[in-house]
């Protein structure tokens, strides 16, 4: 997730239209890293309590 913090840092720094179309690459990395990071974590944790998690594990389809 190394383009998650910067993407954020920048958006924060930037917070503009004009910068986030000019930057919808970075955006999508970002977008990507986390919804990887999302879809193993799921898994993981229903794993652990399946009761408590199923609920969650439709959530990937909402990051594809």
């Amino acid at each position: 997730m190394k383009n998650v913090l910067p993407f954020l840092a920048a958006l924060k720094a930037t917070n503009k239209r004009d910068w986030f179309q000019a930057s919808k690459l970075l955006f999508e990395t970002a977008r990507k890293e986390v919804a990887g990071f999302v879809n193993n974590l799921i898994p993981q944790l229903s794993a652990h309590s399946s009761r408590r998690f199923s609920a969650f594990l439709d959530l990937s389809s909402m990051y594809s």
